[in-house]
């Protein structure tokens, strides 16, 4: 069997996947990943369904969405694209954003 044969039928389309992590600076980090034949040659965010003129990080098979406001509880979606079409939309709902963290002194006596 042929690597090609492994990785996709080469007449589809890409689909994708996104997923929700967080950055050392507590960002929100959206994630799209998506592997196809021919390669992924773009991505494309949206947040409710508005197009976003955005820089992004972009890999072989991912682009990456760093959200560093506290006003981005939305809908997002990817879209990903290669020499025979978009994937359909990849979409997550963004309904909370981390808590803020609180440090205590080492040594609390509770009564």
């Amino acid at each position: 069997m042929s690597y090609r044969a492994l990785v996709s039928d080469p007449t589809d389309r890409p689909e994708c996947t996104v997923r929700k992590d967080y950055d050392d600076q507590r960002n929100v980090v959206l994630i799209c990943r998506s592997v196809a034949y021919p390669a992924v040659s773009n991505f494309s965010w949206f947040r409710d369904n508005v197009s976003l003129n955005v820089q992004q990080r972009n890999g072989r098979h991912e682009s990456t969405l760093v959200l560093k406001s506290d006003d981005n509880l939305a809908r997002y979606s990817c879209i990903s694209s290669n020499a025979l079409g978009l994937s359909e939309p990849c979409k997550l709902q963004l309904t909370s954003l981390p808590g803020k963290t609180m440090s205590c002194p080492q040594h609390v006596i509770v009564t």
